[in-house]
C-alpha cells in the first residue's frame, strides 16, 4: 500500500534529520494517498517542517490542518507558530479567546512579560500551576507553600525547571535568607556548590524534611515576594583558584570571546535555539580569542579553544576569563548575566520570558551587561550578522 511506503520512507529521512525534505515529500503525495490519511500526513509534514526550523512551512500546513475537526490545542500551537514568527498581536488574540486551562494563563503569562508587566505576568503564570512545584526529577516535598513573611522557622527553595530557571531566580536567594532562621536549596545538580559559596545556603537532603516549616519553589519567588521587576544586579563570581588555573594552562592573548552554540540536546524546542558552530566561529573568529563554553564540545578546532568543563565552577571560570560571550538562548546566557559579563544573547522570535521584552539588539532588563538578538525566519543569517556589529560596538 502506497501509504505504508511513505511512512517508511520518510521514517527513514526523519531519522537522518532530514526533515524539510519529509515535509516536502508528504505534501509532494499527499494527493494520491485516501482521504483518511491526509490529516496524518499535514500533522507529520507540520512536525517536520517546524523541526527544521521551517517555521512559515509549519504555519501553513497548520492552517491546512484547520479544515479538519481539531480542538484547542491546535490553537495553542498556532500561537506558538505565531510568536516565533514576530506576529504577536495576532498570537495574543488567538490567545485571548482560547477555552480556559493552564495552557492558556502560562501563553498569556509570556504576553504579558513582553507587554511589560512583569509582576501581573507572574500572578498569571502562578493561576496556571495551581500550587504544583515544577521540580523536574527531585522528589516531591509535602510541605506548604511559604507566604512570604519573615519566620523564626527554616525554608527550604526548590530549584524548578532547567539550569538556566535556578540561576534566574536564585537573583532572590539573599533576599529569602534574610526572612528566615536557616535557608536550604533542594537542586540535583553541580549548581549547588555555586549556591552554597555565593549565597550561604545549606544543600538540602530528605532527611531534613522534619527541620523546615515550608517550601519556596523557585519560580514562584518574584510572585511570593510581589516584585515589579526583575532589576540587574549582578549576583555570582566564579572561583578565583579556578581562574587562575585557567590562565596558567591557557595565557590569554588579547580580546578572548566566550562562544556557546546550543543547548540540551533533550529540549522540545533545542532546534530553535541551536546555531551551527562552524557559522558563529565564521562570523567572530576575527574580533580575538574564541573559547569555547559547550560542556559536551570538546571537537579540536584551530579557531576554538577547548577545555573540559567538569562542573558549573569551571565552566563560571572559564566565562569570567571573556572579554565577550556570544551565546544561544541557553543557560549560559543567564550564568553569563549573573557574572555581569559583557554577553550577546542569540534567541528565536519566540523568545524566553527573559528576553521578550527587550528590543531586538537591545539591552536586557534582567541583566546588567547583556544584549538580545532575535531571529524570524528559523534561520540565523541576518541574527549572525546583527551580532557581529553589535560586538564591535560593545569591544
Amino acid at each position: 500500500m502506497l501509504v505504508n511506503v511513505i511512512n517508511e520512507l520518510c521514517e527513514l529521512l526523519y531519522n537522518e534529520k532530514k526533515f524539510k525534505l519529509v515535509g516536502d515529500l508528504l505534501l509532494t503525495l499527499i494527493d494520491e494517498v485516501p482521504f483518511e490519511h491526509k490529516k496524518f500526513m499535514l500533522a507529520n509534514a507540520k512536525t517536520s517542517y517546524f523541526n527544521g526550523a521551517e517555521i512559515q512551512k509549519a504555519f501553513d500546513v497548520l492552517l491546512r490542518l484547520e479544515s479538519y475537526p481539531h480542538d484547542w490545542k491546535l490553537e495553542q500551537e498556532k500561537v506558538q507558530y505565531m510568536r516565533h514568527l514576530c506576529r504577536y498581536e495576532e498570537g495574543k488574540n488567538i490567545c485571548s479567546n482560547m477555552p480556559e486551562s493552564p495552557e492558556k494563563k502560562l501563553l498569556l503569562g509570556w504576553f504579558l512579560m513582553k507587554e511589560g508587566k512583569f509582576k501581573e505576568s507572574f500572578a498569571m503564570t502562578e493561576t496556571a500551576r495551581h500550587g504544583a512545584c515544577w521540580s523536574g526529577s527531585k522528589q516531591l516535598l509535602n510541605l506548604p507553600m511559604w507566604d512570604g513573611n519573615d519566620t523564626t522557622g527554616n525554608l527550604v527553595i526548590v530549584g524548578e525547571g532547567g539550569s538556566g530557571d535556578e540561576l534566574i531566580f536564585s537573583r532572590w536567594i539573599p533576599e529569602i535568607k534574610k526572612k528566615c532562621n536557616k535557608l536550604y536549596y533542594y537542586c540535583d545538580n553541580s549548581l549547588m556548590q555555586v549556591f552554597e559559596r555565593n549565597f550561604g545556603v545549606i544543600e538540602f537532603k530528605i532527611t531534613n524534611l522534619k527541620d523546615v516549616v515550608a517550601m519556596v519553589p523557585s519560580m514562584s519567588i518574584p510572585y511570593i515576594l510581589e516584585k515589579e521587576f526583575a532589576g540587574t544586579d549582578v549576583y555570582l563570581t566564579s572561583r578565583k583558584d579556578l581562574l587562575g588555573q585557567l590562565n596558567n594552562m591557557i595565557p590569554k592573548k588579547g580580546v578572548r570571546i566566550g562562544i556557546n552554540y546550543t543547548g540540551n540536546e533533550n529540549h522540545s524546542e533545542n532546534h530553535m535555539r541551536k546555531i551551527p558552530i562552524s557559522d558563529m566561529i565564521r562570523t567572530f573568529r576575527e574580533y580575538g580569542e574564541l573559547i569555547n563554553l559547550q560542556k559536551e564540545y570538546m571537537e579540536p578546532n584551530n579557531d576554538l579553544k577547548c577545555i573540559e568543563l567538569q562542573t558549573w565552577d569551571h565552566t563560571l571560570a572559564v566565562m569570567d576569563s571573556c572579554d565577550i560571550i556570544v551565546t544561544a538562548c541557553t543557560s549560559i546566557a543567564h550564568a553569563a548575566g549573573a557574572l555581569g559579563k559583557k554577553t550577546i544573547v542569540l534567541s528565536s522570535g519566540c523568545d524566553y520570558f527573559t528576553w521578550c521584552d527587550t528590543e531586538n539588539k537591545g539591552k536586557s532588563i534582567w541583566y546588567k551587561n547583556v544584549w538580545c538578538i532575535r531571529q524570524a525566519t528559523g534561520k540565523w543569517d541576518q541574527a549572525l550578522i546583527d551580532a557581529k556589529n553589535l560586538l564591535e560596538e560593545v569591544l
